[in-house]
């Protein structure tokens, strides 16, 4: 077979939509490439976390290049009328792949990432789920040794600590935290996310089955979502964006054909997702959909029900906690010096947002890159033709609205994104 016939009958040959799609993200990937490298050349410069600046210049450098190589695999890869027969196998057996990304994702969870909670968002999650495994809300740590075991710099953020006492706690909310618990009860924390992502995946097939109704589209979906390696990075971490992924889903599920009950219920998932860390990433996520809620019939009653199902748990896992939490750092404190911390800790929150400037405008544009060498090839310009496509299906607007809404929302939102 010659070269000129055999790369006629390639699958990119044969199809020109995936020829379009191929002439976009070529040129995108090697433009990451280069950018990557460029900053590599000119060396950390730049008002940005150092992980953050290496993690781009270096590994999301070797990812574009990852990338390229199964572009040119695709492009060379033959056509065959077997890949439609798979997606409908896939999506005919959503238990089948679920169950076995979640036993790949606990192989790497112990020989990848060797059971290793490496960052601090990570440590802090897996720190507190051990106290719950204890039956505890707070640890105990020697006084004299507290500076010794928390560096100061993470002292009353990441982990918040009582000096008088010895007592320490998560400064994070603590619902992953609580995710972890049982796990760690039986010595497998590890297995905690690998077990999340699973269930994402059989959340994200159902999702897109109800919307489609399309057995296909359900498999391509699940295909696209577990093929990303960016699910199969935090699926064997220790961070909680894979709980925070599957909660957001599992809301938007039951929002897509609301009543009352069904309301409660996704404002019960939503205030676990509130609560994982912190509360920004589902409220962004979730702002379009509210409003959404209310201009649908009985919309008020279902705004309402899904405020009942917020309330409990937002009262006791976010205020309850944020309060209790507090309360490790100033216990005894002298009122003077709680006014203190207290006024630092305002002023700290002030700093949390502020308007969007140049240099944020610069790392939210780092982050789309981040997230495009992270996804399946191409992956960001399918979800944009699709979200185009499908614009007139309300489920599918108010995805699209809240990928909006996330990104904007992080404009105002001054740090970089650290190890993540």
């Amino acid at each position: 077979m010659t070269e000129k016939s055999f790369l006629s009958r390639t699958a990119i040959a044969q199809s020109p939509s995936v020829q379009v799609l191929f002439l976009f993200t070529v040129p995108i990937t090697v433009a990451i490439l280069l950018w990557t490298h460029q900053w590599l050349l000119d060396g950390y410069k730049l008002n940005c976390n150092p992980i953050y600046y290496f993690l781009f210049a270096v590994q999301d450098r070797a990812g574009a290049v990852g990338m390229l190589v199964v572009l040119l695999l695709g492009l060379l890869t033959p056509a065959s009328g077997r890949i439609r027969e798979i997606v409908r196998w896939v999506g005919d057996n959503p238990l089948k792949v679920g169950g076995a990304a979640t036993l790949l994702l606990i192989l790497g969870a112990l020989f990848v990432y060797r059971n290793h909670p490496l960052s601090m968002d990570e440590y802090t999650a897996y720190f507190q789920g051990q106290i719950f495994a204890g039956g505890h809300l707070t640890g105990t740590w020697p006084k004299a040794q507290m500076d010794w075991l928390i560096p100061p710099g993470f002292q009353d953020g990441f982990i918040n600590v009582s000096h008088v006492t010895g007592r320490t706690i998560s400064g994070y909310w603590p619902s992953f935290s609580l995710l972890l618990a049982p796990f760690a009860m039986i010595g497998a924390p590890w297995a905690c996310n690998p077990l999340i992502t699973g269930l994402t995946l059989l959340t994200i097939h159902r999702l897109a089955l109800e919307i489609f109704e399309d057995t296909e589209a359900a498999g391509m979906a699940l295909l696209l979502t577990a093929a990303s390696p960016v699910i199969f990075a935090y699926g064997i971490s220790y961070y909680a964006m894979s709980a925070h992924m599957l909660a957001n889903s599992v809301y938007a599920l039951l929002l897509l054909r609301p009543t009352p009950r069904r309301a409660v219920l996704a404002g019960l998932v939503g205030s676990v997702a509130l609560t994982l860390h912190n509360p920004v990433p589902h409220i962004l996520f979730c702002l379009p959909w509210l409003v959404w809620l209310i201009t649908q019939p009985r919309g008020i009653t279902l705004l309402l029900a899904a405020c009942i199902g917020y309330l409990p748990l937002c009262a006791i896992l976010g205020l309850g906690w944020h309060w209790f939490s507090g309360q490790v750092i100033h216990e005894g404190l002298n009122g003077a010096r709680v006014l203190i911390k207290m006024t630092g800790n305002q002023q700290n929150v002030a700093l949390i947002f502020h308007f969007p400037t140049l240099r944020v405008l610069d790392l939210r544009v780092v982050d789309l890159a981040k997230l495009w060498t992270w996804a399946v090839p191409g992956l960001l310009i399918l979800a944009g033709v699709g979200a185009w496509r499908w614009r007139r299906t309300p489920i599918c607007l108010l995805l699209t609205a809240s990928a909006l809404t996330t990104f904007v929302g992080y404009l105002f939102f001054p740090f970089d994104q650290g190890h993540g």
